[in-house]
């Protein structure tokens, strides 16, 4: 099933005295499909689910599904929906309704943690074989109390899951949206909601945004005076040879040092992703076509930090140990980053087990904090295997929750908890040939969202720091 083009709202029709007056909605449904409507979407707040007890919310599920079936275009599309507010187990049970080409799941209970959302659509997704839609519709904080957008990092999680075939964007505010588009757009279809849809209409791939972005960021690096730069596979449109060969030739030209970044956001998966596997061992040579001399890569991440990390060290180190091999050829070291995973112990531990000149790890002095591990006894264990960096700087954000990854959140190098001056002679000490690569990931509300500030006060902080060096 492909949901392309415009998914038409199912309105629902009342009679006087509050009853579903199916005699209009049979007229709406054949409205739609004679002005072109091929795909029919019952939703939570459009369909008036609020006013409806969970049984007529069944019945005009069913209804419309046999309805448009039997009587309309048994090829046409019919999504249905959860109730608003309702337990797992009910939206479970509402998506094992028969008929329906797909179920809309909307999350009614308050905002605590991405692992909870995440949890209650991982329950259903396991349980069902039925096609979800994703309805992001604005959550309400269970600590502020405030409307919020759902986290972008838990969207980039939810649609990996099996069944998930589209995001419903509810939040009506587009400097959102555009976060949305650009981190799902090349995955799955996303239904708009609310006024103003037109203006997405011209909307560029996110190829065309990613070239352009690409070429921007290089010169915003040439602007900013830096030595390097570190490129995420994620972010590049396109892995043929004659692209490849322009990036090489851009770098080049403005003689920029250069990481290669494979693995975002989770990698190998604790060592449980083979085809993961087998796309990493694949850009080893993309990194040798851009002249890149190091590849950043990802064994486990956050999602994976509470399983046992036992079973996840002894699979990333045979897989490690099996990689290193094909990147030794092409003249290419392995980094793999502590991301927010394992402590400094477990990292050293991992490449002592893999015991390869060509294998060690992108230190991220930020990472390190995030899991309760001092970044600067962590860089005194593993400085002479460091073979590329992530400098960040965090403080804590008092409305988060603590467990939250973001609770520690990026500022500008200097104006945090992160010592980066020490962590920077420890690394000269040990004769680390690379250079520091500011990293800005969730940036703290102090800051305006003005990432661009963020670095160029970042760069110009370690710079300083160079200069200072013993």
């Amino acid at each position: 099933m492909k949901i392309e083009g415009p998914v038409f709202t199912v309105m629902t029709p009342f009679k006087e005295k509050g009853a579903i007056d199916y005699a209009c909605l049979r007229k709406y449904l054949h409205q739609i499909y004679d002005a072109g409507g091929r795909i029919f979407y019952v939703t939570a707040y459009s369909s008036r689910f609020s006013v409806m007890s969970r049984m007529e919310i069944r019945k005009l599920n069913g209804y419309v599904t046999n309805y448009v079936h039997g009587i309309i275009d048994n090829q046409a599309i019919v999504i249905v929906s959860d109730p608003i507010h309702c337990s797992t187990e009910v939206s479970l049970n509402f998506a094992k309704q028969k008929h329906a080409d797909a179920i809309s799941l909307i999350y009614g209970e308050r905002y605590y943690s991405n692992e909870a959302i995440y949890a209650h659509y991982e329950y259903i997704n396991n349980r069902v074989n039925i096609p979800i839609v994703i309805h992001l519709t604005p959550l309400i904080s269970g600590i502020t109390g405030q409307l919020m957008n759902w986290p972008i990092v838990l969207v980039d999680e939810l649609v990996k899951l099996d069944n998930v075939i589209a995001i419903k964007e509810d939040s009506k505010d587009d400097d959102y949206t555009e976060k949305v588009i650009r981190i799902v757009d090349d995955r799955l279809p996303i239904i708009l909601s609310g006024g103003g849809k037109r203006r997405w209409m011209g909307y560029k791939t996110k190829a065309d945004i990613l070239r352009t972005d690409l070429e921007d960021f290089i010169n915003r690096a040439v602007a900013l005076e830096v030595d390097g730069v570190s490129l995420e596979s994620c972010f590049l449109p396109s892995f043929d040879s004659a692209y490849l060969s322009e990036i090489k030739g851009m770098l080049d030209e403005h003689n920029l040092d250069r990481v290669y970044a494979w693995g975002h956001p989770d990698g190998l998966e604790g060592g449980k992703n083979e085809k993961a596997y087998e796309e990493m061992i694949q850009h080893i040579e993309f990194a040798d076509a851009i002249g890149a001399k190091v590849m950043r890569v990802v064994g486990s991440s956050l999602m994976f930090r509470f399983e046992p990390h036992g079973p996840q060290i002894e699979a990333l180190s045979r897989m490690f140990s099996d990689a290193v091999k094909v990147a030794e050829p092409h003249g290419i070291k392995l980094a793999d980053e502590n991301h927010i995973d394992f402590d400094a112990d477990e990292m050293l531990t991992l490449i002592n087990n893999v015991n390869s000149p060509n294998f060690g790890i992108n230190f991220d002095t930020g990472n390190f904090l995030r899991v309760l591990d001092d970044p600067i006894q962590g860089m005194e264990k593993l400085a002479k295997h460091v073979f590329a960096t992530h400098i960040k700087d965090l403080k804590p954000q008092k409305s988060v929750p603590v467990n939250e990854w973001f609770f520690f959140s990026s500022t500008p190098i200097g104006e945090g908890l992160v010592d980066n001056r020490k962590l920077a002679q420890i690394l000269k000490d040990n004769g680390y040939e690379g250079f520091l690569a500011v990293e800005i990931d969730f940036l703290h509300p102090d800051y305006n969202n003005d990432e661009d500030m963020a670095v160029a006060d970042s760069i110009k902080e370690l710079k300083r720091i160079a200069s200072m060096l013993e």
